[in-house]
Protein backbone atom coordinates (compact mmCIF):
# COMPACT_ATOMS: atom_id res chain seq x y z
CA UNK A 1 0.00 0.00 0.00
CA UNK A 2 1.59 3.31 -1.02
CA UNK A 3 0.75 6.47 1.43
CA UNK A 4 -0.89 9.25 -0.64
CA UNK A 5 1.60 12.58 1.06
CA UNK A 6 -0.68 16.04 0.78
CA UNK A 7 1.36 19.00 -0.31
CA UNK A 8 1.38 20.58 2.73
CA UNK A 9 3.14 17.56 4.63
CA UNK A 10 5.66 17.33 1.52
CA UNK A 11 6.06 21.02 1.93
CA UNK A 12 7.02 20.87 5.67
CA UNK A 13 9.40 17.93 4.51
CA UNK A 14 11.43 20.23 2.13
CA UNK A 15 11.59 22.60 4.41
CA UNK A 16 12.99 20.47 7.33
CA UNK A 17 15.72 19.42 4.58
CA UNK A 18 16.51 22.90 3.54
CA UNK A 19 17.09 23.79 7.17
CA UNK A 20 19.19 20.96 8.14
CA UNK A 21 21.71 21.88 4.97
CA UNK A 22 21.65 25.44 6.14
CA UNK A 23 22.29 25.31 9.95
CA UNK A 24 25.16 24.16 11.84
CA UNK A 25 25.60 23.17 15.68
CA UNK A 26 28.53 23.61 17.71
CA UNK A 27 29.93 22.34 20.60
CA UNK A 28 29.46 25.04 23.59
CA UNK A 29 32.81 25.45 25.60
CA UNK A 30 36.26 26.64 25.98
CA UNK A 31 37.51 22.82 24.90
CA UNK A 32 39.87 22.21 21.54
CA UNK A 33 36.43 20.99 19.82
CA UNK A 34 34.38 24.01 21.10
CA UNK A 35 32.83 24.93 17.93
CA UNK A 36 31.20 28.05 19.76
CA UNK A 37 33.81 29.69 21.76
CA UNK A 38 32.79 30.96 25.51
CA UNK A 39 34.68 34.74 26.05
CA UNK A 40 34.55 35.30 30.04
CA UNK A 41 35.83 38.73 31.24
CA UNK A 42 34.40 42.12 32.30
CA UNK A 43 34.23 45.71 31.10
CA UNK A 44 37.67 45.80 30.91
CA UNK A 45 37.98 43.86 27.89
CA UNK A 46 38.71 46.09 24.93
CA UNK A 47 40.91 44.24 23.20
CA UNK A 48 40.62 40.50 21.15
CA UNK A 49 42.80 38.17 19.23
CA UNK A 50 40.60 35.68 17.05
CA UNK A 51 44.31 33.75 16.55
CA UNK A 52 45.71 33.57 20.52
CA UNK A 53 42.81 34.45 22.75
CA UNK A 54 40.52 31.47 22.54
CA UNK A 55 43.41 28.71 24.57
CA UNK A 56 43.60 26.05 24.94
CA UNK A 57 42.50 26.17 20.92
CA UNK A 58 45.63 27.99 18.15
CA UNK A 59 42.66 29.93 16.50
CA UNK A 60 39.01 31.33 17.86
CA UNK A 61 36.30 28.83 15.99
CA UNK A 62 33.47 30.68 13.74
CA UNK A 63 31.29 31.80 17.10
CA UNK A 64 32.01 33.53 19.78
CA UNK A 65 29.91 34.01 23.13
CA UNK A 66 30.11 36.64 25.30
CA UNK A 67 29.27 34.82 28.74
CA UNK A 68 30.98 37.74 31.29
CA UNK A 69 29.65 41.16 32.23
CA UNK A 70 31.57 42.35 28.96
CA UNK A 71 29.69 46.20 27.76
CA UNK A 72 31.22 48.49 25.50
CA UNK A 73 32.98 48.36 22.23
CA UNK A 74 35.98 45.39 21.91
CA UNK A 75 38.40 45.79 18.64
CA UNK A 76 39.53 42.06 17.27
CA UNK A 77 42.58 41.62 15.47
CA UNK A 78 43.93 38.45 13.34
CA UNK A 79 40.81 36.91 12.03
CA UNK A 80 41.23 34.47 9.70
CA UNK A 81 40.46 35.03 6.46
CA UNK A 82 37.42 33.58 4.61
CA UNK A 83 35.69 33.58 8.17
CA UNK A 84 32.33 34.60 8.68
CA UNK A 85 32.31 35.12 12.67
CA UNK A 86 29.05 35.10 14.71
CA UNK A 87 28.85 36.96 17.73
CA UNK A 88 26.50 36.64 20.89
CA UNK A 89 25.98 38.80 23.33
CA UNK A 90 24.93 37.05 26.70
CA UNK A 91 26.44 38.91 28.82
CA UNK A 92 25.37 40.18 32.35
CA UNK A 93 25.69 43.92 31.35
CA UNK A 94 22.34 45.52 29.16
CA UNK A 95 24.55 47.96 27.80
CA UNK A 96 25.51 46.29 24.74
CA UNK A 97 28.67 45.36 23.42
CA UNK A 98 29.97 46.68 19.92
CA UNK A 99 32.47 44.20 18.20
CA UNK A 100 34.73 46.02 15.23
CA UNK A 101 37.89 45.62 13.55
CA UNK A 102 40.92 47.38 15.53
CA UNK A 103 40.82 50.33 14.83
CA UNK A 104 37.07 50.76 13.45
CA UNK A 105 37.92 51.92 9.49
CA UNK A 106 35.75 48.56 8.33
CA UNK A 107 32.58 49.22 9.77
CA UNK A 108 31.18 47.99 13.36
CA UNK A 109 28.61 45.54 14.54
CA UNK A 110 26.33 46.56 17.73
CA UNK A 111 24.72 43.57 19.68
CA UNK A 112 22.23 44.50 22.27
CA UNK A 113 21.95 41.91 25.12
CA UNK A 114 21.24 38.46 24.03
CA UNK A 115 21.96 39.77 20.29
CA UNK A 116 23.61 37.99 17.52
CA UNK A 117 25.35 39.66 14.62
CA UNK A 118 27.91 38.25 11.82
CA UNK A 119 31.33 39.80 10.45
CA UNK A 120 33.16 38.45 7.88
CA UNK A 121 37.17 38.29 7.56
CA UNK A 122 38.30 39.34 4.31
CA UNK A 123 42.17 39.31 2.89
CA UNK A 124 44.32 42.71 3.86
CA UNK A 125 45.59 43.58 0.90
CA UNK A 126 46.98 46.65 2.49
CA UNK A 127 44.56 49.08 0.79
CA UNK A 128 42.27 51.29 2.19
CA UNK A 129 39.02 50.79 2.82
CA UNK A 130 36.24 50.38 -0.15
CA UNK A 131 34.95 53.82 -0.80
CA UNK A 132 37.91 56.11 0.24
CA UNK A 133 39.75 57.55 -2.93
CA UNK A 134 43.07 55.01 -2.18
CA UNK A 135 41.19 52.46 -2.73
CA UNK A 136 42.88 50.10 -5.53
CA UNK A 137 41.56 47.08 -7.48
CA UNK A 138 43.10 43.94 -6.98
CA UNK A 139 45.48 42.19 -8.80
CA UNK A 140 44.21 39.36 -11.37
CA UNK A 141 45.13 36.10 -9.81
CA UNK A 142 47.49 33.47 -11.34
CA UNK A 143 48.03 30.13 -10.09
CA UNK A 144 51.51 29.84 -12.24
CA UNK A 145 52.96 26.70 -13.16
CA UNK A 146 50.78 24.30 -10.92
CA UNK A 147 47.64 25.29 -12.39
CA UNK A 148 49.08 24.25 -16.00
CA UNK A 149 50.35 20.91 -14.32
CA UNK A 150 47.01 20.22 -13.14
CA UNK A 151 44.95 20.89 -16.23
CA UNK A 152 47.68 18.78 -18.06
CA UNK A 153 46.63 15.86 -15.89
CA UNK A 154 43.43 14.43 -16.91
CA UNK A 155 45.48 14.60 -20.46
CA UNK A 156 48.04 12.18 -19.33
CA UNK A 157 45.98 10.00 -17.36
CA UNK A 158 44.05 9.82 -20.99
CA UNK A 159 46.88 8.86 -22.66
CA UNK A 160 47.90 6.42 -20.49
CA UNK A 161 44.20 4.90 -20.55
CA UNK A 162 45.07 4.37 -24.26
CA UNK A 163 48.56 2.98 -24.00
CA UNK A 164 47.88 0.42 -21.52
CA UNK A 165 44.88 -0.69 -23.58
CA UNK A 166 45.79 -4.55 -24.43
CA UNK A 167 42.39 -6.47 -25.69
CA UNK A 168 41.06 -3.58 -28.44
CA UNK A 169 38.41 -2.56 -26.71
CA UNK A 170 38.17 1.44 -26.23
CA UNK A 171 40.08 3.04 -23.44
CA UNK A 172 38.02 3.87 -20.36
CA UNK A 173 37.06 7.89 -20.12
CA UNK A 174 39.25 9.54 -17.69
CA UNK A 175 37.79 9.85 -14.59
CA UNK A 176 37.17 13.70 -14.90
CA UNK A 177 34.72 14.35 -11.54
CA UNK A 178 37.75 12.55 -9.54
CA UNK A 179 40.40 14.10 -10.93
CA UNK A 180 38.40 17.77 -10.99
CA UNK A 181 38.57 16.59 -7.40
CA UNK A 182 41.79 15.68 -6.30
CA UNK A 183 43.06 19.16 -8.24
CA UNK A 184 40.38 21.55 -5.98
CA UNK A 185 42.14 19.87 -3.08
CA UNK A 186 45.89 20.46 -4.33
CA UNK A 187 44.45 24.19 -4.50
CA UNK A 188 43.28 24.26 -1.38
CA UNK A 189 46.38 22.79 0.19
CA UNK A 190 48.40 25.36 -1.35
CA UNK A 191 46.35 28.10 0.45
CA UNK A 192 47.89 28.93 3.81
CA UNK A 193 46.24 30.42 6.46
CA UNK A 194 46.02 34.27 7.12
CA UNK A 195 45.28 36.91 8.66
CA UNK A 196 42.61 39.58 7.50
CA UNK A 197 40.06 42.44 8.03
CA UNK A 198 37.11 41.98 9.72
CA UNK A 199 34.29 43.68 7.99
CA UNK A 200 31.11 44.45 10.51
CA UNK A 201 29.18 47.31 8.26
Amino acid sequence: HQVERSPAAAMRFSTCLFSCALGSKYLIGREMNSGAYEVYGDDSLTDFDLEKDCKPRNRCPPALLFVGSQQGTISMKNCEVGVLYTFINKSSKDIGIIVQHEGGMWGAKSLAQFGVGQCFCYKDEGAAPAGSDDAEEPAPLDDGPAAAADQAEPIEAEQSNTTNSTDGAPPAPAPKQQTQQTNNARRMARVPVENGILLCG
